[in-house]
């Protein structure tokens, strides 16, 4: 940064130079197309006056409409009083150029203004000659290197906002993805440990008087563990970027197996399902499962239910989905260490994602109720 602009410094002074040079010389000479007309020779307001309108040159960069004011006001006094200014365009063009390329449309529209201001003063006040085809020409010249300038600047403005327009586009997939993933580690590990800590309660209870169900309890511990490692190691895949995106396959038809398993921890489950399973859709059916995993899953942790009632409609346009217990409600805090969670967050973030919605509240008659609406169709 700091070698950019010692160099931008350096390139100032010397076109600020080269334009004191220009200026100095070229006064000395009576233009061809003027033979007649005796110019004010150099001398000390000449050489101030070119110096008010050169190293303004040296604050392009960073006040350029401040630097054009003070170089015009100064080459326009250069004219009216006669001295030779012939080169006079050229400190306005570049100074034209930073303005047009830097600042705001309203101060370009200032410059201008006072730019026509000037010439057109010189056309029609006695000074140094100026004729109209050099008003015209001053007008049209510096016309395109405003209109040159702006263009610059809505490039420069354009490849900004694609590139902020590119970045934010890679953060919110991002984010997204953060989110699908952390849905799916909360599934995984949120139902398997749930289940496990269930288990071994179960088999520490029964271990001493009853070790055959205790070792059926260690045996479903053992089922759901590899099962919850086959799907972690999916979700790790993912995110190292060596497998497929991850989505298990299990939907409405793994149910049943679902269900069994939370009976293994004692919890009495009923499921009542209507319409055709084998038509709905592999996203429907996958986040219809899901939902259910999740809310069985929440029960088992935070309810203190016995039982639960899993009812699933399924029809042409839409999938209604209710799974009821007879718990605690809201009433009572969450057994110990299951502590807050994020399981209805995530149960409606599945749901709308497929344009549904999904409501988690106390029911009226006691227990806890979620239901859910999906489209058999879901939205892309």
């Amino acid at each position: 940064m700091f070698r950019t602009v010692r160099v931008g410094f350096v390139v100032d002074v010397a076109l600020v130079l080269g334009f004191l040079a220009i200026g100095w010389f070229g006064a000395g000479d009576t233009l061809a197309s003027e033979p007649t007309f005796d110019y004010l020779p150099r001398d000390a307001l000449f050489l101030a006056l070119l110096v008010a309108a050169t190293v303004p040159g040296l604050a392009w960069r960073r006040w350029p409409t401040a630097a054009l004011v003070v170089s015009l006001a100064a080459l326009t006094a250069l004219w009216l009083l006669g001295y030779n200014a012939s080169w006079a365009l050229l400190i306005l063009l570049v100074g034209a150029y930073w303005v047009s390329s830097t600042r705001p449309l309203r101060e370009v529209a200032l410059c201008g203004a006072l730019v026509l201001i000037s010439v057109t003063t010189l056309l029609v006040v006695d000074g140094a000659p100026f004729s109209f085809f050099q008003w015209l020409a001053s007008i049209v010249s510096l016309g395109m290197v405003f209109a040159l300038g702006r263009s610059s600047l809505l490039r420069g403005e354009l490849v900004d906002a694609r590139a902020q327009a590119v970045e934010e586009s890679a953060l919110r997939r991002a984010g997204e993805e953060r989110l699908r993933v952390s849905g799916e580690l909360h599934d995984v590990v949120g139902h398997s440990l749930g289940i496990i800590a269930v288990q071994a309660g179960v088999g520490r209870h029964l271990m001493d008087h009853d070790p055959q169900r205790a070792a059926d309890a260690l045996d479903h511990i053992a089922d759901v563990s590899r099962r919850s490692l086959d799907d972690m190691r999916s979700v790790v895949a993912t995110l190292r970027g060596g497998g497929a995106s991850y989505d298990p396959p299990r939907g409405l038809a793994d149910l049943p197996e679902l269900l069994e398993t939370m009976r293994s921890t004692g919890l009495r489950v009923t499921l009542t399902m209507e319409g055709d399973a084998d038509a709905m859709p592999r996203q429907v059916g996958a986040a219809v499962y899901r939902v259910v995993r999740e809310a069985l899953t929440n029960v088992i942790r935070h309810a203190h239910a016995n039982r639960v009632d899993v009812s699933i409609t399924l029809d042409e346009r839409r999938v209604e989905l209710t799974v009821r217990d007879d718990g605690a409600g809201a009433a009572r805090p969450p057994l110990r260490g299951a502590g807050p969670g994020h399981g209805i967050a995530v149960m409606r973030e599945r749901a709308e994602a497929l344009g549904g919605t999904l409501s988690a509240e106390p029911h009226p008659a006691g227990g806890f109720e979620v239901t859910a609406s999906f489209p058999a169709e879901p939205v892309r």
